[in-house]
C-alpha cells in the first residue's frame, strides 16, 4: 500500500513539473514579434540625421511579398532623388528587418506604426540623435483620392488650357508601382512619383516619346516642367491643383 501512494505521488510531481515547464516555455515566446503582431507593410516617411546636409529625407515601401523600395534625398544639398529596390528579411526574433539591394543594405526595427533605423551592427543607435532615426508609417487611404481617378488639364501656369485636337491632356497614377503618366498634347508622358503624406508629393524621372508636333508643343513643355517642380498639391470639388511651396498652381485638372 505504501509502495502504491509513493508512485502515485510521483507520478504527480513528474506531472506538475512538466505543466511548469511549458508554461515557462510558452511565456519565453510570448514577447512581440512584430512580424506576426504589427500591420508592418505599407509607406514610411522620414528626415534621418545627416553629417553633412540638412538631414536625409527618407521614404520606404515595405510590401507583403519582402520586397522594399527606397528614396532618399539628401537635403540642403541636392533635389536628386536616389531609389534603391530590393528585398528583406526578418532577423530570428522577428522584431528586426534586414534590407538588401545591389548598391545598400540596412536594418530596421519595426514597431507600431513606425521604423527605427539601426547602425550596421544591427543596434539602436544611441545619443542625443538617437530618437531622430525613426520614419513613421502614411496612412495610404488619403491618396486613394489622388490615385483612383484620372485628371484633365484645364489650366496651366494661370491660364485656361485649349487644347487643339481631339484629344484631351491629362495624367493618371499607378499607385502599386508609384508610377504617374498621361499625354501632355504632342507626347505620352511618363515617370514616377513619391506621395509623402497629406498634400506632398514629389514627380521625378519625368520623359515622354520624341514625336514632334506643330500644335500644343508649349503647353506640353510647360506641364513637364510643372511636374518636375511640384512638391505638393490639394484636391477641392474635383479640382486637382499641384504647386510648389504657397505659390499659386502651376497647373489644375478636373477630374475624368
Amino acid at each position: 500500500m505504501k509502495n502504491s501512494m509513493l508512485f502515485i505521488l510521483c507520478i504527480m510531481c513528474l506531472i506538475g513539473c512538466k505543466s511548469n515547464s511549458t508554461s515557462d516555455n510558452n511565456q519565453s515566446y510570448s514577447g512581440d514579434n512584430s512580424n506576426v503582431s504589427v500591420d508592418w507593410d505599407g509607406r514610411y516617411l522620414g528626415v534621418l540625421p545627416c553629417a553633412d546636409c540638412n538631414g536625409i529625407k527618407t521614404t520606404i515601401d515595405l510590401n507583403k511579398d519582402k520586397t522594399f523600395s527606397m528614396s532618399t534625398v539628401y537635403l540642403g544639398k541636392s533635389d536628386q532623388t536616389y531609389t534603391h529596390n530590393g528585398s528583406f528579411e526578418w532577423y530570428d526574433n522577428g522584431s528586426k528587418i534586414k534590407l538588401k539591394s545591389e548598391d545598400m543594405d540596412g536594418a530596421f526595427i519595426v514597431g507600431e506604426n513606425q521604423l527605427i533605423h539601426l547602425d550596421k551592427e544591427g543596434n539602436r543607435i544611441d545619443g542625443d540623435m538617437g530618437d531622430k532615426y525613426v520614419l513613421k508609417k502614411l496612412d495610404m487611404s488619403t491618396m486613394k483620392e489622388l490615385t483612383d481617378n484620372k485628371w484633365k488639364l484645364t489650366r496651366l501656369l494661370g491660364r485656361d488650357i485649349e487644347i487643339e485636337g481631339d484629344k484631351d491632356v491629362f495624367l493618371e497614377f499607378d499607385a502599386s508601382e508609384s508610377r504617374v503618366s498621361g499625354f501632355a498634347g504632342c507626347n505620352n508622358f511618363f515617370g514616377t512619383f513619391i506621395w509623402e503624406g497629406d498634400t506632398r508629393i514629389r514627380f521625378s524621372q519625368i520623359g515622354s516619346t520624341q514625336k514632334m508636333c506643330i500644335k500644343n508643343m508649349e503647353i506640353e513643355s510647360d506641364l513637364l516642367k510643372a511636374l518636375q517642380n511640384t512638391d505638393s498639391y490639394t484636391i477641392n470639388n474635383g479640382v486637382l491643383s499641384i504647386s510648389k511651396a504657397r505659390r499659386a498652381p502651376f497647373a489644375q485638372f478636373q477630374k475624368m
